[in-house]
């Protein structure tokens, strides 16, 4: 059976969270520092040999009940490739309850396992109580979309850790995380489309057309919108949402060849056109979704609604904030972009994108070393509490 060995290291752990405030470390004299308590020494590392591993003794493993469900199809690839990637998948299926609790109760069980659990697959009783009773390692509640976070009874276990849009300060051992950060590392930076992190690399549209709205979730806000866009240009929708005004003169449909299999494809949609309207389906805290996201990456300027996070994400000045209840400011903008072409230009091309630059690159889209020195991986890595451990090939 392979071993796990601890081994001393001067390695010193990468801070999670930023760098330290120089002001609060500066010394003044030496007999002031005398009187300071010493620091304890750093923990060692404990290693993981990965080439040790058998079947009594696998490689880190994340169970799971099952990756299906709203944004899985993101998230888990991500999980598996950029965050985690020393670590097997295994799904429990026990197709006989008691044999398979019997078997897995004498498996060994180590603190750095996890269990994988997306808040819409739900275990059979047997692995519940597995988890509960043997089950030595850490839960990870995981979901792209869903804002609805587990009971706070669960998450009050120290091995509990939560990833997606909560609310914020509501965990210690939580981060929040937007599906539209899942969807950009698979879908746009893993396809080799980084334009998000070079602002020289902006997209732009052809600005052949005025605007389109994609939609088959017709919210009545979302419809009255695109109605009231209307008035400004001809406007078009590419599904089956068409606005609140029947035999409008301006609007008429464009055949998008889009499918819920290929909703992707509204990038390629969205380049012909100087706005598109891409608005959230409800106002939630943390709810963001791929929507605006698709319109930047397109090079159109977004008309979007949704909570005031975005601009943690995106710059105040690349998007159009549309209030639902006050449009006219917004629709006043719009129509003066579209008649002054010099103003269209300027926000199209010299407003960045990103709120922050490098800051936000590295708090929200850091998924591995290759972007923003993964300081997102970090910081979750070390959530799951992996911080203290070395993994070696």
């Amino acid at each position: 059976m392979g071993q796990i060995s601890i081994q001393s290291t001067q390695e010193k752990l990468v801070e999670m969270l930023g760098v330290s405030d120089d002001q609060n470390t500066t010394k003044t004299n030496n007999d002031s520092n005398s009187h300071m308590p010493e620091k304890d020494p750093p923990k060692p590392l404990i290693v993981i040999d990965l080439n040790t591993t058998s079947e009594e003794n696998p490689p880190p493993t994340i169970f799971h009940c099952g990756l299906q469900g709203n944004g899985m199809s993101e998230v888990a690839p991500t999980m598996a490739v950029a965050l985690l990637p020393e670590y097997q998948f295994q799904e429990l299926k026990p197709k006989r309850p008691g044999q398979w609790l019997q078997e897995y109760d004498h498996k060994p069980m180590r603190p750095y396992d996890i269990f994988l659990s997306p808040l819409s697959i739900a275990c059979v009783g047997s692995v519940e109580r597995w988890l509960q009773r043997t089950f030595a390692g850490q839960i990870v509640y995981i979901t792209g979309e869903s804002s609805t976070p587990p009971s706070r009874h669960s998450l009050d276990r120290n091995h509990m850790v939560y990833l997606g849009p909560v609310p914020e300060n509501y965990h210690p051992k939580a981060i929040r995380l937007y599906y539209l950060q899942w969807v950009w590392w698979q879908l746009f930076y893993k396809q080799g489309h980084d334009e998000l992190l070079h602002r020289h690399l902006k997209p732009q549209n052809t600005g052949k057309q005025f605007l389109i709205y994609a939609a088959n979730n017709c919210v009545p806000f979302r419809d009255q919108a695109f109605a009231e866009l209307a008035s400004i240009a001809p406007v078009h929708h590419g599904g089956r949402c068409r606005g609140t005004v029947s035999l409008h003169p301006n609007v008429s449909a464009v055949q998008t060849n889009v499918r819920l299999s290929n909703w992707w494809d509204n990038v390629r949609v969205y380049r012909d056109y100087r706005f598109c309207l891409v608005m959230e389906h409800s106002m939630q805290e943390g709810y963001v979704t791929e929507k605006i996201l698709m319109a930047f990456q397109a090079g159109c300027i977004p008309i979007y609604y949704g909570p005031p996070t975005i601009t943690d994400l995106f710059h105040q000045d690349s998007f159009i904030m549309y209030d639902i209840d006050n449009p006219q400011s917004a629709l006043t903008k719009i129509r003066l972009l579209n008649e002054n072409q010099t103003a269209y230009q300027e926000m199209l091309l010299q407003s960045p994108i990103l709120a922050q630059g490098n800051a936000t690159i590295e708090k929200y889209f850091s998924f591995s070393e290759s972007v923003g020195g993964g300081m997102l991986k970090k910081r979750i890595r070390s959530l799951i509490g992996l911080d203290q451990y070395k993994f070696v090939q």
